[in-house]
């Protein structure tokens, strides 16, 4: 799941390429396989360096468009609405960001490591910055974020959708779409539409 957020972070905030969330999460479900071991996941950048590797593989062994279907119905193609230059551009960004993953995956110093990896996500890509809270605390921390695919255990949809959510300003701040804020800070009130 974190890779995947990470695919769409990178393709809503760099905007160099264009794929629907349903293909993308296909296309990296698909790099997965049942013989993986647990070390091959054993973090977000060894996971997240081992599916864009092997996308890469697959989408530079197929210079041109392929079919690619919903593995709960074949007769249906994600790939339906999806044109040749699309994809090629696609494979061509994939193919970059996979050369720019590798050199911040095995550079050892932590300065210039976190600076390649702004080179994959982009220069908002947070630094590390550690809290002394953190490290003085004895707090339980517990995600409150909610997916969908933990309360819903199939969708069918029928019809073309969109989804948008803006950030209501506050304190003469205007509303904000989403994908325009840099940085998301608690207690702000996010509204969602469906088109």
């Amino acid at each position: 799941k974190k890779v995947i957020r990470l695919f769409k972070y990178m393709r809503d905030i760099k905007q160099t390429f264009t794929v629907k969330s349903i293909l993308l999460n296909t296309l990296l479900a698909n790099q997965v396989y049942p013989y993986d071991q647990t070390a091959d996941y054993i973090n977000l950048p060894t996971a997240f360096k081992l599916i864009i590797n092997r996308l890469n593989d697959y989408l530079q062994a197929n210079p041109f468009l392929p079919n690619i279907v919903n593995p709960k119905m074949t007769s249906e193609s994600f790939t339906r609405n999806w044109t040749q230059e699309q994809y090629s551009n696609f494979r061509d960004k994939i193919k970059t960001l996979t050369e720019k993953t590798n050199l911040a995956y095995i550079e050892e110093d932590q300065q210039k490591s976190i600076k390649k990896w702004k080179e994959v996500f982009s220069y908002k890509f947070p630094d590390i910055v550690r809290s002394s809270k953190l490290d003085t605390t004895n707090e339980n921390y517990t995600c409150k974020e909610e997916f969908i695919e933990d309360k819903v255990n199939s969708i069918s949809i029928d019809y073309n959708l969109r989804i948008s959510c803006t950030v209501k300003g506050q304190n003469g701040i205007r509303d904000m779409l989403l994908q325009l804020v840099p940085v998301l800070y608690d207690k702000k009130k996010l509204v969602f539409k469906i088109e």
